[in-house]
C-alpha cells in the first residue's frame, strides 16, 4: 500500500456532504404525505434535514446512481413525488460522475509520479446541473432554429431580470423533469421516435455487478487470493476492467499537448 495518499484535484463544499440512497428518499417522500406510510422517525428526519439544507449547515447532492435508480420505478406518480424531495433537499446539486473522478484519481498519481505541479484551478466536486454527474455541462440554454446560442440577445430583449428568472425556472422544470422521467404516454412516444431505454443504462450498472459477483467467486474459489495483497488484487482487477479506457485516453492527450509544446508536456484541466 502506497505510504502517502494522493487526493484527486477537487474542491469540496465548505459544509459536511450528506449522500442519501434511493431507499431514504423513497421513505421521505412517504412521511412528506403521511407519516404512516414510512418507517418511524422518517417525518422527524425530513424536518431536520430541511431545516439544514436551509440554513447552509449540510448539503445533501444526488449522483447519477440516483436517476438510473428512478427510472427503474415503474409509476410515474410515485416518482414525480419522490423527485420532488430531491429538489427541496439537493436544490439539484450533483456529485461529479464516476468515471471523471477516476480520471481525476489517475492524473493525480501520474502528477505525483512525474513531479508535476496540479492545475492552479481545482475540478469542483459538487455542481448545481445533473451534467455534473454525466459528465456533460448541463444546463438550460436558449438556441434559435440553427442551433445558435441566442442567450445574451434574448436577455437584452427581455430584461436580465426577467430573464434571469426565466432560466432559473426553466433550469428547476428540466432538472425535476430529468429525475421525475416521462408518463407512460410520453415514455412509449419517447421510445417510439427516439429510441429512449432507461433499461440501456442499467444494463451498464448490472454488468458492474455481475464483474463484482465473478471476482468474488474467484477469491473463494482460491484461499491465496485472500491473504496478503488482497487490496492489490482487487485495485488492479477493477482499474483493467473500469479504467484501462481512461489511461490510454489520457495517455493519448498527453502526447498529442506534448507534441504541440515541442516536446515538452504541460498539465491542463481534465476534459
Amino acid at each position: 500500500m502506497a505510504d502517502e495518499l494522493n487526493w484527486p484535484h477537487l474542491v469540496r463544499p465548505a459544509v459536511p456532504i450528506l449522500y442519501l440512497d434511493l431507499n431514504h428518499f423513497i421513505f421521505l417522500a412517504r412521511a412528506s404525505q403521511s407519516v404512516d406510510r414510512a418507517p418511524s422517525g422518517y417525518g422527524e428526519l425530513g424536518a431536520a434535514l430541511r431545516s439544514a439544507v436551509r440554513s447552509g449547515r449540510v448539503v445533501v447532492p444526488l449522483s447519477a446512481q440516483h436517476v438510473w435508480e428512478m427510472h427503474g420505478i415503474a409509476d410515474p406518480r410515485q416518482r414525480r413525488d419522490i423527485a420532488t424531495v430531491m429538489k427541496d433537499l439537493s436544490g439539484f446539486e450533483y456529485l461529479l460522475g464516476r468515471v471523471d473522478i477516476g480520471q481525476l484519481e489517475i492524473e493525480a498519481g501520474i502528477r505525483h509520479i512525474l513531479g508535476e505541479q496540479a492545475p492552479a484551478v481545482p475540478w469542483p466536486l459538487i455542481r448545481p446541473t445533473i451534467g455534473q454527474a454525466l459528465g456533460i455541462v448541463g444546463g438550460v440554454k436558449i438556441v434559435n432554429e440553427a442551433g445558435q446560442d441566442v442567450s445574451e440577445s434574448m436577455r437584452a430583449e427581455m430584461g436580465a431580470t426577467e430573464f434571469d428568472a426565466f432560466v432559473a425556472s426553466a433550469n428547476v422544470a428540466f432538472e425535476q423533469g430529468l429525475l421525475a422521467g416521462p408518463s407512460d404516454e410520453d415514455a412509449e412516444m419517447l421510445r417510439r421516435d427516439y429510441g429512449y431505454s432507461p433499461e440501456a443504462a442499467r444494463a451498464s450498472g448490472e454488468s458492474r455487478l455481475a464483474f463484482e459477483v465473478d471476482l468474488a467467486g474467484r477469491l473463494a474459489a482460491d484461499e491465496r487470493w485472500r491473504r496478503g495483497r488482497l487490496r492489490d488484487v482487487v485495485s488492479a482487477r477493477e482499474f483493467a476492467h473500469e479504467r484501462i479506457d481512461v489511461l490510454n485516453r489520457m495517455n493519448q492527450q498527453r502526447a498529442e499537448i506534448a507534441t504541440l509544446n515541442g516536446g515538452w508536456f504541460e498539465a491542463t484541466e481534465p476534459s
